[in-house]
C-alpha cells in the first residue's frame, strides 16, 4: 500500500515552501513519481499534467473555474489518452453538484456565443460588443454604456472637472464576460498596460489644474497562488501610471475598516485571531480603503469656492440664541462659539474642516451606498462593491462647484454620479456591464427626481 512518504507518491500543501513545491509539481509532470495529493488551490491554474489521465477528487467546492481548471490540467493539447475523473460527493453536497452543473451548462453557452461573436468580428459583421444606442444623454447627464477607453474618445478636451472613480482590482477574477472588461486581465501587469490607456484619455479631457480622485486599496497575496502571503502594493502601481503621464499625487487619504469585519468576511489568516497564540509574525494589519488624488499641470481657471453651509454660513450675533446647542445642534456640530462677543460675517467650522482634511477619515458609513443586489448577474463570482456615498460627497464638495461636471469611467451602478447630481453637479458616467448599466441610468433618474421633489417642497 502506498503512503505519503513512498517514493511514487507526494503530497503538495500550502505549508511547503515555494521551491519544494515548484520541485514536486515539476517531477510529478516529468514522470518522476505516479501519485500527486494536493489541493485545486495549489495545483490547477496553468499546470501541464498531460502525463496523468486519472484524477480523483475528494470533495467539491462552489467554485466552476477551479474545478474545470482542475481538469484541464490533464485533459489539455498533448494528452494521448481518455481522461478519467471520479468526484467523490455526499448526500449533503447536492446543492454544491447542482450549482456546478448549471454553471457548467452557462459556461459552454458562454463558449458558443464568444465563437459566434469572434466570427461576426472576424467577417468584419461587428466592431463591437455592445450597442452604443444604449447611451443617455440629457442636460443633467451623460451615461455611456461600452468600454470605457473607446467611450471617453467623446468627451472634448478639457471639459471635465472633477474625476472620481474606482477602478476594477486586477487580481485574476472578472467582473463581466465582456472581453472589453479591465479586469479580465491574467496579472498585475497587464492591467498596468490597459490601464495606462485609460489614464491618457483621464489626462486628456481633464481641465488644467483639477484633480482626479482614484478609490483603491493594497491587496492581499494568497500562499496557494502567489507562493507568500503578504501585500501586493496595487495603489502604488496606480500612482505609477497617472505620474508617467504627468499627472502629480496631490493629496492621500485612508477610510478606516473594521479589521474584525475584514476577517469574518474574507477568512484571510493574516487576520486570524488564532495566530496570537500560533504564530504571530503572520499577524498582519487590517488593509484601508485609500483615495489617492491626482491633479494635472496647469492653471485652474476657475477657483473652487466652497458654499456648503457646514464649513461658511452668514450668522449675526443677534441671531446666535435662535440655534440649538445639542450635539447635533449649532453649538458642537458645526462648531460655531454661540457666545462669541462679536458677529462674523463668515466663521468657519473648524470641526468639520478637521474632519475633512484628516488623512485619516474615521467616520464614513461603510453601509451608506446604493443599492446594489439587482444588478448581480447568475454569471457574477463576486458582488460588486460600490463606493461609500460618504467618500464621494466629501471628494465632490471639497474638488468642485455646483455646476460642474464630475466624470467616472468605471460608472458600475452610478454611485459617483448620483451624488454629483444630487450636489447640484453634472455627470458623465461609463459602464460596460448591461446589468450594471441600467441600475446606473435608473439611479441618475432617481438623482433628478429626488433634487427636483426637493425644490418642490421647498
Amino acid at each position: 500500500m502506498l503512503t505519503e512518504n513512498s517514493y511514487d507518491c507526494r503530497n503538495v500543501q500550502g505549508s511547503d515552501s515555494p521551491e519544494k513545491k515548484e520541485k514536486d509539481l515539476i517531477e510529478f509532470a516529468h514522470g518522476k513519481y505516479r501519485i500527486m495529493i494536493t489541493k485545486t488551490q495549489i495545483a490547477s491554474f496553468g499546470m501541464n499534467f498531460q502525463n496523468c489521465h486519472y484524477q480523483i477528487f475528494a470533495s467539491l467546492d462552489f467554485s466552476f473555474e477551479s474545478v474545470y481548471q482542475a481538469m484541464r490540467r490533464s485533459w489539455r493539447f498533448g494528452q494521448t489518452k481518455d481522461v478519467n475523473i471520479w468526484m467523490i460527493t455526499t448526500d449533503r453536497m447536492i446543492n454544491v453538484t447542482q450549482i456546478i452543473n448549471e454553471k457548467e451548462k452557462q459556461f459552454k453557452t458562454m463558449q458558443m456565443e464568444i465563437t459566434k461573436a469572434v466570427n461576426k468580428n472576424i467577417k468584419g459583421d461587428i466592431t463591437h460588443f455592445v450597442d452604443a444606442s444604449e447611451d443617455v444623454k440629457t442636460d443633467e447627464y451623460w451615461v455611456m454604456r461600452g468600454d470605457c477607453v473607446q467611450k471617453i474618445k467623446a468627451v472634448p478636451d478639457d471639459s471635465v472637472d472633477l474625476m472620481v472613480f474606482s477602478p476594477p482590482f486586477a487580481d485574476l477574477y472578472t467582473y463581466s464576460n465582456y472581453v472589453e472588461d479591465m479586469g479580465n486581465v491574467a496579472d498585475y501587469d497587464e492591467f498596468v498596460t490597459q490601464f495606462t490607456f485609460l489614464v491618457k484619455e483621464l489626462k486628456r479631457t481633464l481641465k488644467p489644474g483639477r484633480l482626479c480622485a482614484v478609490h483603491c486599496m493594497d491587496l492581499p497575496t494568497q500562499l496557494g497562488r502567489d507562493g507568500y502571503m503578504g501585500i501586493k502594493r496595487f495603489s502604488s502601481k496606480i500612482a505609477d501610471i497617472f505620474e508617467a503621464e504627468d499627472m502629480f499625487l496631490h493629496s492621500e487619504f485612508t477610510v478606516w475598516k473594521d479589521p474584525l469585519l475584514a476577517a469574518v468576511r474574507t477568512k484571510a489568516l493574516g487576520l486570524a485571531h488564532k495566530q496570537v497564540t500560533k504564530d504571530m509574525s503572520r499577524i498582519r494589519m487590517g488593509l484601508a480603503d485609500k483615495v489617492m488624488v491626482f491633479k494635472k499641470r496647469g492653471d485652474n481657471e476657475v477657483p473652487i469656492q466652497l458654499k456648503d453651509k457646514r464649513f461658511t454660513y452668514y450668522i449675526p450675533m443677534h441671531e446666535h440664541d435662535k440655534f440649538p446647542r445639542s450635539a447635533e445642534g449649532f453649538n458642537e456640530f458645526w462648531g460655531f462659539d454661540p457666545d462669541s462677543s462679536y458677529d462674523r460675517i463668515t466663521q468657519y467650522s473648524h470641526q468639520v474642516w478637521q474632519r475633512y482634511a484628516s488623512p485619516v477619515w474615521m467616520d464614513i458609513d461603510v453601509t451608506n451606498v446604493l443599492q446594489y443586489t439587482t444588478a448581480r448577474d447568475q454569471n457574477d463570482e463576486k458582488h460588486i462593491c460600490p463606493l461609500q456615498l460618504d467618500v464621494i460627497e466629501r471628494i465632490i464638495l471639497l474638488y468642485s462647484n455646483e455646476g460642474e461636471t464630475v466624470l467616472s469611467p468605471f460608472g458600475g451602478i452610478g454611485s459617483e454620479g448620483f451624488q454629483a447630481l444630487k450636489m447640484n453637479r453634472k455627470s458623465i458616467s461609463i459602464e460596460l456591464k448591461k446589468s450594471y448599466f441600467d441600475i446606473n441610468v435608473r439611479n441618475h433618474r432617481n438623482a433628478v427626481e429626488q433634487k427636483t421633489q426637493g425644490i418642490l417642497f421647498e
